[in-house]
């Protein structure tokens, strides 16, 4: 029988994955999208969990770094039951494959509504919503550095768009500063090696 170990183990493919602890960044956005979302739902029944497991295949489990229900029946002691109205991945150089490959391809299969990818590094947040069966990229939202936004054509900067909301909360507007606050350029630590 395999080890489960709920806080820091994944399921995906019937493989094991240890969970390892998140970059800096990735806290960031991690800690950023939990805060936005725990206080826009008090008093509400609908909930936002941050690494919590999601059963959604026959003894597979999955820990993405956010999932939203709006049915708490599918909150169990040991996490969520079902698809989540909402699933969020934060990319790392370990996670990419799984993100963008198996995990979204079961995400999409098991019906999570929404699907957000998103990169630390190059700060965008890709947003998939499911459409009959499978995801479909809705947009791309970035947060520019001031300098690349300076270098902007007044056309270019108006195309570009920061707010968006999720559809399972459609009053909850969503800003990529709120996303990405915090979030910093590490220097390179094999430069001057």
């Amino acid at each position: 029988m395999p080890r489960y170990d709920l806080e820091w183990d994944e399921t995906i493919g019937g493989k094991i994955f240890p969970k390892y602890p998140d970059p800096t960044n990735h806290n960031f956005i991690k800690g950023n999208l939990t805060s936005l979302f725990i206080n826009y739902l008090r008093e509400q029944t609908a909930e936002y969990f941050a690494s919590v497991g999601v059963f959604l295949e026959d003894g597979e489990i999955y820990m993405p770094d956010g999932a939203l229900v709006t049915d708490p029946r599918q909150v169990k002691e040991d996490g969520i039951h079902g698809a989540p109205d909402l699933v969020v991945e934060i990319l790392s150089w370990k996670t990419v494959r799984h993100d963008r490959g198996h995990k979204k391809d079961v995400y999409e299969r098991c019906g999570v509504g929404e699907y957000w990818i998103i990169s630390p590094e190059e700060r965008f947040l890709e947003r998939y919503l499911l459409q009959n069966g499978k995801f479909a990229l809705r947009d791309v939202y970035c947060k520019y550095p001031f300098h690349d936004f300076e270098c902007l054509d007044p056309e270019e900067r108006d195309a570009i768009i920061t707010e968006f909301r999720c559809a399972a909360l459609p009053e909850l507007l969503i800003s990529t500063d709120d996303v990405f606050e915090g979030v910093r350029r590490f220097p390179d630590e094999t430069e001057g090696e």
